[in-house]
């Protein structure tokens, strides 16, 4: 082996070398002491540093590898090399899984070696719900329960509105590690109210025809009380709720005006003698 000092040299086996100053690049086998251990020309090691568990709704992190030069290139699944010793990782789709970050350091002679390290990525937890079901304008809107169905914590905005429909939003504990925003929407259909066309005043005792049991706008329902020719009378409408696109109707009225028979009058002529004026 040439023993020209400060040059590099590729060894394996045993080799005797003259008095001299040496470099070396160590490539160790499993029986070693240093197993973990990776060396390179002028380092003393490489490292890959260590990183805490990730949820996958996290933020991207920074992986630094040591040295941090443009030497080092990071690899790995979700992982972005800056070309400077470090990266962007997205533990982003990467839920459930331990991800092996690798860093490589070369010289521009080729002399260098590679590290690893695992980031476990934690899978998100969606909070689950059951659908409200749709309301009618006004009608009683509960709130929404603080606990999802499979026990995430958290709680709910906007403020409930009973009418208008609005998208609500989950948002779970801090101390629910990896669970995410969850969303709810809840309908608010608007009121339906029945149109008629007005019955006009009739005499009374006159014909009264019976009212239409559907409206102008195709709601179907029942008019009471029943029908009175003789009295003024306001009717109900009460539209039958149970059908399709009816669930919203609302209640309508409509009176119809029965006037009093009129008698006309006259003022008495007296009785006269035959011939008289």
């Amino acid at each position: 082996m040439p023993s020209f000092a400060e040059m590099w040299y590729l060894a394996s086996g045993d080799a005797v070398l003259p008095k001299g100053r040496y470099r070396f690049q160590i490539s160790m086998s499993n029986t070693s002491n240093f197993d973990n251990a990776c060396f390179s020309f002028d380092y003393p090691n490489i490292e890959t540093g260590s990183y805490d568990p990730l949820c996958e709704s996290s933020s991207s992190i920074t992986l630094t590898g040591t040295p941090t030069n443009s030497f080092g290139t990071w690899t790995g699944s979700g992982i972005s090399d800056n070309g400077d010793g470090t990266a962007s990782f997205n533990p982003s789709g990467l839920g459930g899984t331990a991800v092996t970050a690798t860093y490589s350091h070369f010289n521009a002679s080729g002399f260098g070696c590679s590290q690893s390290t695992n980031i476990t990525v934690n899978p998100s937890i969606t909070p689950t719900f059951t659908q409200v079901a749709a309301i009618c304008n006004g009608e009683t809107l509960d709130a929404l329960s603080t606990t999802s169905d499979n026990n995430i914590t958290g709680a709910w905005s906007p403020a409930m509105d009973n009418t208008l429909t609005t998208t609500y939003t989950f948002t779970p504990d801090a101390s629910e590690t990896c669970a995410v925003n969850e969303t709810m929407t809840i309908t608010v259909n608007p009121l339906i109210t029945p149109t008629f066309t007005q019955v006009a005043a009739i005499c009374n005792g006159g014909t009264l025809d019976a009212l239409p049991t559907s409206s102008n706008n195709n709601i179907t329902g029942t008019w009471s009380p029943a029908m009175d020719n003789t009295l003024t009378t306001t009717y109900i409408f009460t539209p039958d709720t149970t059908q399709p696109g009816q669930a919203c109707a609302v209640t309508e009225t409509m009176t119809i005006t029965v006037n009093p028979l009129i008698t006309p009058t006259f003022t008495q002529v007296a009785a006269i003698c035959n011939g008289e004026l």
